[in-house]
């Protein structure tokens, strides 16, 4: 896809509100024979970019040629290529001809993602694919996408709904599925609509000639632009011209997660820092002289990466505002593994993916390795044997700020396990309850 996508452009829509570019081609008024969706998340850095391409060709060459009655490679082959001026935003094309409608989403929103696999699955096709090519989380498999992770509970939740529905709503067809990892596995994909002939793709190639799907991923190519907190984060040109007069909170659009800041006259918290990696928060925090304390209440996939690109961006570029101290419940932040910032030959963000697979275990130790390197070593929130609340903030005048925490409890077994399974760097934190998410803090401030 390089100018357009097919021979016939009947529509090009830009939806400024929303950053979403939808580009409509081919008559929409013929019965199809086979549907195609392809889901592309952002790539953390220039090695995933290019895994993200190659899963691309990879998988699509699993094409069943014979049961679709379509030539994919043919297809893509007649799609030539956009442009668009927004690198940041989601993007949507469509391709449509008598045998095929294609789908093709780039940086989707969640809501966006729910809502067009809705919609393939209920299109009337005899075969259908759907592929994801991007990050996923090691434990469960989500599609880390541009505000949310798609899980599979998603998927189960989109299929058993259309199934209830009945009628022309409900989900029928052979449908192949190309994530087989983790949650994504014929056991649990058995267990879903009985009219849905749902299965993981085959490894198997199918189509002998890869030129139009090779031509395709090059498209794609050019909307996939690695994060970058120096292009994303940029330094604050006013600092310490926000001030409180009275007691604030701030609450910023964290995707999945929860991102807030509050304020006094001479004393600024921020708690959590929100799914996206574009760090919503810093446009507020950067014309701050100091923040004061930080809570991170806990180290999972909704928190993590806003924190990642605030500290990747004070220990790389010595940008943003002083911080105070921060509150972690982590193991010991001295222990060193390997520098992904020193390391990379690409020159990418620094992330420990092992290949498009993400480990919050990894990025939580590369978090307090961010923050050992700007000379911060977060104290333990944790309930003691008796309660006293920690002060924050005292001044003759105006008043006091103090923290009593809530939970956890600083002998809890919870809390020995999460410690011991951080210090034997173990690739994802296991219990019966997400240690994670015992483990989240749970304060109040007076």
């Amino acid at each position: 896809m390089a100018e357009q996508l097919s021979n016939n452009e009947t529509e090009t829509k830009q939806q400024n509100g929303d950053g979403v570019h939808n580009q409509i081609l081919g008559s929409a008024d013929v019965q199809l024979k086979s549907s195609l969706l392809v889901v592309v998340g952002e790539p953390f850095n220039v090695e995933q970019k290019d895994l993200i391409l190659e899963r691309i060709v990879i998988e699509l060459s699993a094409w069943d040629v014979d049961q679709s009655k379509c030539d994919l490679n043919q297809q893509l082959s007649s799609c030539s290529a956009f442009q668009s001026s927004n690198q940041e935003a989601e993007k949507r094309f469509e391709h449509e001809s008598p045998e095929l409608h294609a789908s093709i989403l780039i940086n989707p929103s969640l809501e966006s993602t729910v809502a067009t696999v809705t919609d393939f699955l209920t299109r009337p096709s005899t075969y259908k694919y759907l592929l994801h090519s991007g990050p996923v989380l090691q434990n469960n498999g989500a599609w880390l996408l541009q505000d949310g992770a798609f899980t599979f509970h998603h998927f189960q939740e989109i299929v058993k709904k259309l199934d209830l529905q009945g009628g022309e709503g409900s989900v029928v067809g052979d449908v192949s599925l190309v994530e087989k990892f983790a949650d994504w596995n014929d056991a649990l994909l058995s267990k879903l609509a009985p009219k849905l002939k749902l299965r993981l793709s085959r490894p198997a190639t199918s189509l002998k000639d890869e030129t139009g799907l090779i031509k395709f991923s090059d498209n794609i190519s050019t909307y996939l632009k690695p994060f970058s907190v120096a292009d994303r984060m940029k330094p604050g040109d006013s600092i310490g011209s926000l001030n409180f007069e009275q007691p604030t909170c701030y609450i910023f659009p964290a995707g999945q997660g929860t991102s807030l800041v509050f304020g006094i006259e001479g004393f600024t918290m921020l708690i959590d820092g929100g799914y996206k990696r574009s760090c919503t928060f810093w446009e507020f925090v950067r014309h701050l002289n100091r923040i004061d304390c930080m809570m991170i209440s806990r180290l999972t996939y909704d928190n993590i990466f806003g924190l990642l690109s605030f500290f990747e961006k004070k220990s790389t570029e010595k940008g943003g505002p002083d911080v105070g101290v921060v509150m972690l419940n982590v193991g010991d932040t001295r222990h060193k593994t390997p520098n992904p910032v020193a390391n990379n030959n690409n020159g990418a963000s620094g992330h420990t993916t092992s290949g498009l697979i993400v480990s919050i275990a990894e990025e939580g130790r590369l978090l307090a390795e961010h923050m050992s390197i700007t000379h911060l070593a977060p104290p333990q929130p944790v309930i003691g044997s008796t309660v006293h609340p920690i002060s924050l903030y005292y001044k003759v005048g105006h008043g006091s700020l103090d923290m009593y925490v809530i939970s956890p409890t600083y002998d809890s077994k919870e809390l020995k396990d999460y410690l011991n399974q951080w210090s034997k760097v173990v690739d994802s934190y296991k219990g019966g309850i997400p240690l994670v998410d015992h483990l989240s803090v749970s304060f109040a401030l007076l």
